[in-house]
């Protein structure tokens, strides 16, 4: 636990100095395979308001604190772990969309959630009201290696926001 404290004291410092609204890249991936010590104790760090989305190929993660349009060249598509470490309350939940501008099918991660997309147990879910087919072809295609963008919101479901 004392060496998740000093990630998430690096995290806030990069954050920052960076600014709010822009990505910081400084946390250690939270690479805990499901079950394990290490993944219950991110669970249960306190919440600092930021969206951990880690790439194997990426080999980190980039960490967001607000809405993104798209995530940064070589982060699309390439998703394998998301931990939602947002503060509970309102727009505490997080859609993770296929396509950019918050678009097409999405998964939503709870406030609170780390997932492990590897074992692809999560898919997109939902898609918003009106929907073109190009927008609904990835509705139950898994989440891992798949995402472009996101957005916080106050639930999870169809058409939330």
């Amino acid at each position: 636990m004392k060496k998740l404290g000093s990630a998430m004291a690096s995290v806030l410092v990069a954050v920052a100095i960076v600014g709010s609204s822009t990505a910081a890249y400084a946390a250690p991936a939270p690479t805990a395979p499901a079950g394990t010590t290490q993944q219950n104790n991110l669970a249960a760090a306190a919440p600092n308001g930021l969206l951990y989305v880690y790439s194997d190929d990426m080999g980190r993660d980039v960490t967001y604190s607000d809405n993104q349009s798209q995530w940064p060249t070589g982060w699309n598509n390439q998703v394998d772990q998301l931990w939602n470490n947002g503060f509970p309350g309102s727009k505490d939940d997080v859609n993770i969309y296929d396509y950019p501008w918050q678009n097409g099918a999405y998964a939503c991660i709870g406030n609170g959630d780390f997932w492990d997309l590897r074992n692809d147990d999560y898919v997109f879910s939902w898609v918003n009201d009106g929907a073109s087919d190009w927008q609904r072809d990835p509705l139950w295609e898994s989440v891992h290696d798949r995402g472009t963008s996101h957005k916080w919101v106050d639930w999870c479901g169809n058409n939330n926001s």
